[in-house]
């Protein structure tokens, strides 16, 4: 294990992320310490360029070019139209296109969910 960088104490429970993001749980049980591995932890994508701009009182315009995941020379591009209800945000529409290595553009299936 590498040397931690967080550690977050509960009643029952250690938990313990290490250099590589690793999440490691420690049940205290019994005074017995028992050690498990969680699940390897990525750490969160960013855009290589976001903007949003304000469409009327309730709607905002968004845009972001993300790096691909396979091929990091690769970019996806998505659009999105907000819509801000209150205390929710929902998205209106959405389009995604993928930029491949050699500059030929696709548009991407909807995302379910």
């Amino acid at each position: 294990m590498t040397f931690p960088f967080f550690i977050w104490l509960l009643p029952n429970y250690i938990i313990v992320f290490n250099l590589v993001l690793t999440c490691i749980l420690s049940n205290k049980k019994d005074g017995i310490i028992h050690w498990i591995m969680v699940k390897e932890m990525t750490p969160p994508s960013q855009p290589k360029a976001r903007f949003h701009t304000r469409i009327n009182e309730q709607d905002y315009l968004n845009i972001a070019v993300w790096p691909g995941k396979a091929d990091p020379t690769a970019e996806v591009i998505t659009v999105q139209l907000r819509r801000n209800e209150g205390e929710n945000w929902e998205t209106v529409g959405r389009l995604a296109v993928y930029r491949s290595p050699d500059g030929t553009y696709s548009k991407l299936p909807e995302r379910q969910g």
